[in-house]
């Protein structure tokens, strides 16, 4: 049995620790750490300024004056604007193309003289917000004019904020205790500024800290989730004598646009001390320092109705991260270790801090690590194969974690009974119904529960499960036999499964059935599965059922009412026919279709003619000639169908004999 599900990235970006010659920013909205190197001794206040990036963009370097002074530092998400916080009072900019600042910088002061400003957050490539300890200022930037525009203000007391990049939503704590919070939502120049609320006061006195506070997206649906303190419930998460009387849980509040903010959900964690939390993948997941162990909640399936405030226990046990191995640079020494040696890096240290979504940083070591979960890992932890796939089906690399799972009902020694099977099935095509039908961009952030019409599933095609999981199962089992009418029931009933989500049966599915069936000589379930269109409708699969004629002659019938079915193969079954010899059924059919006025004459009487079978010939000739009459008001052919030689050989055929 894993005993991690969580682990870190193994290449973590590299940078120098802190030090008394340098700071480290992180921009978490752009993914940026932020090096300032001040080794230039007093007569050189500059600073060498490395940028990394966590989402591929490229590694820089500049200089840059002041270093010393410097308390913050960002560009805007194009990187075309730094901006840089020296002083309480206003923020410097810079224009830079690749790079290439421009020697004149611009500034913007906050507009109260008593204020100072706290920091500051790019909410697009020419806007920004201002925070001081006063209002929240909101301009656009100008590069072209080196200026800015003031678009909105508001006057608050703030103690602290928390920007929420991917929705731009930025919420304030104001109040003596703190628990006073009041969101604004950033967009296009435009300010929503959503109804404050106060969230549920904690057992404890003090007031509510920025660490205990955590503003994020779950579901495309903006939660601030706050760490309560709450008796100890005798169903303890964690068992220590130590943890004392006192345990936490974080309380989800859902924003809304017209209305305050209201409890959600509510996680038990039932560990007291101080958390981290991430979202990665929709998946929440809560790391505690003293414990040193991480819990998984998925609220999908919880927040259905605003009314009610579900309490949601975690997916599995408390869990360590998995031990994450670095190189030391030398950069930093730690005890015991030589530099370039490979040792394993402290879980939940004291110089950890945490960022949305995924980030953690060891300001220590220098290093910057994303964090994800191992879904091969919950795939033998989650015994419930129900809820695993409603796990898997939402998550973005849940694919081949559910061909696993596929394959594993079917592997001998291992198989699932079919009913399970059958409920597994049902599960992906109706996901892979719901993921054709979904339009992922009208989502609404504000709207409390989930909208999971929006919410973008896992597709696992027809093709890859023929492929990846039913051809394997045959190639790898021994009793041939056994293997057959064990994947023909689980064929059809992946048939069935199909059918009720109203996806159209692929042909590589209804021909390794056919195929079987036909193995098994079991003709009379062949025969059914066609005559009540089980199976989807195709060109293929008709010629694959015409070729069955000789070992069930009932399949050639069955082969022509599918072609008639489908109005695009008329040509297939008039053609059949002829290959036939049955020049009449053609014609009929022919008649049937409404084409029996622009059909060529002298190629069916050519037909008719090398059959040999005279009586055929007079008949064709006769349905011709009929044509003529009621076309032309004739019997007669034209010179261009140049048929005159087929009426003589009739005519000489059936000459009456002279007396």
């Amino acid at each position: 049995m894993a005993s991690h599900y969580l682990y870190l990235s193994s290449n973590p970006i590299r940078f120098t620790p802190v030090n008394q010659h340098t700071n480290v920013f992180f921009d978490d909205a752009n993914g940026e750490v932020l090096t300032l190197d001040k080794k230039g001794g007093e007569e050189d206040d500059s600073a060498l300024v490395i940028v990394k990036s966590l989402y591929g963009k490229n590694e820089v370097q500049f200089k840059l004056g002041h270093g010393s002074k410097i308390k913050s530092i960002k560009f805007s998400p194009n990187r075309h604007i730094l901006s840089v916080l020296r002083s309480p009072k206003m923020v410097t900019f810079i224009n830079c193309r690749n790079f290439n600042f421009e020697d004149i910088d611009y500034s913007q002061t906050c507009k109260s003289q008593r204020a100072e400003i706290t920091s500051f957050y790019w909410t697009s490539n020419t806007e920004i917000i201002l925070i001081t300890n006063q209002s929240v200022e909101y301009y656009q930037v100008n590069p072209d004019r080196n200026s800015l525009k003031l678009l909105k203000l508001y006057s608050v007391s703030i103690n602290w904020v928390i920007f929420q990049p991917q929705f731009s939503t930025l919420v304030v704590s104001s109040s003596t205790s703190g628990t006073v919070l009041q969101p604004y939502m950033f967009q296009n120049g435009q300010v929503n500024k959503l109804p404050k609320f106060e969230v549920t006061k904690s057992i404890a006195s003090e007031a509510l800290q920025e660490r205990d506070v955590i503003v994020t997206a779950v579901y495309g649906q903006i939660y601030i989730l706050v760490l309560r303190s709450v008796p100890r419930s005798q169903n303890v998460t964690l068992s220590a004598p130590s943890l004392g009387s006192v345990a936490g849980d974080i309380v989800m509040y859902a924003l809304y646009k017209d209305s305050p903010a209201r409890i959600a959900a509510v996680l038990s964690v039932n560990i007291p001390g101080s958390f981290a939390a991430h979202v990665v993948d929709n998946l929440i997941l809560v790391h505690h320092q003293n414990a040193k162990m991480s819990l998984l909640f998925d609220v999908f399936n919880s927040i259905n109705d605003p009314e009610q405030i579900p309490t949601i226990f975690p997916i599995l046990a408390p869990l360590p991260i998995e031990t994450t191995h670095i190189t030391l640079l030398g950069t930093e020494p730690v005890r015991g270790v030589k530099e370039g040696a490979t040792f394993a890096c402290q879980h939940y240290a004291p110089s950890w801090v945490t960022f949305q979504p995924n980030i953690v940083i060891d300001a220590k070591l220098g290093c910057i690590w994303q964090i994800h979960i191992k879904l091969n890992v919950l795939e033998k932890m989650i015994t419930d194969k129900n809820q695993l796939l409603d796990i898997l089906l939402l998550r973005k690399k849940g694919k081949e974690p559910i061909i696993n799972l596929c394959k594993q009902a079917l592997t001998p020694g291992e198989q699932n009974t079919l009913q399970v099977i059958s409920a597994i099935f049902d599960q992906v095509n109706v996901a892979y119904r719901e993921a054709v039908n979904n339009n992922e961009s009208k989502q609404n952030p504000l709207k409390g529960i989930f909208d999971k019409s929006c919410q973008k599933r896992v597709k696992i095609d027809q093709s890859e499960l023929y492929s990846k999981v039913f051809v394997l199962f045959l190639d790898n089992t021994k009793n041939k036999k056994t293997s057959r009418n064990f994947l023909i029931s689980v064929l059809i009933d992946y048939i069935r499964s199909l059918n009720i989500c109203r996806l159209p049966v692929q042909y590589c599915i209804c021909e390794l059935l056919i195929n079987l069936i036909v193995e098994n000589k079991s003709f009379y379930q062949l025969h059914q599965l066609l005559q009540y269109r089980v199976l989807t409708d195709s060109k293929p699969l008709a010629c694959l059922v015409l070729s069955l004629e000789k070992v069930y002659p009932p399949a050639f019938q069955l082969a022509m009412d599918m072609l008639k079915r489908m109005s695009s193969c008329n040509e297939e079954v008039i053609e059949t026919l002829l290959s036939k010899k049955l020049l009449i059924a053609a014609l009929q059919y022919i008649e049937s279709i409404g084409r029996g006025n622009t059909v060529s004459a002298r190629k069916y009487l050519e037909l008719a003619q090398n059959s040999g079978d005279k009586k055929l010939l007079f008949t064709v000739l006769n349905y011709f000639e009929t044509r003529n009459m009621r076309l032309r008001g004739t019997p007669e052919f034209a010179t261009e169908e140049y048929c005159d030689k087929f009426v003589q050989q009739v005519k000489q055929l059936y000459q009456q004999p002279q007396t």
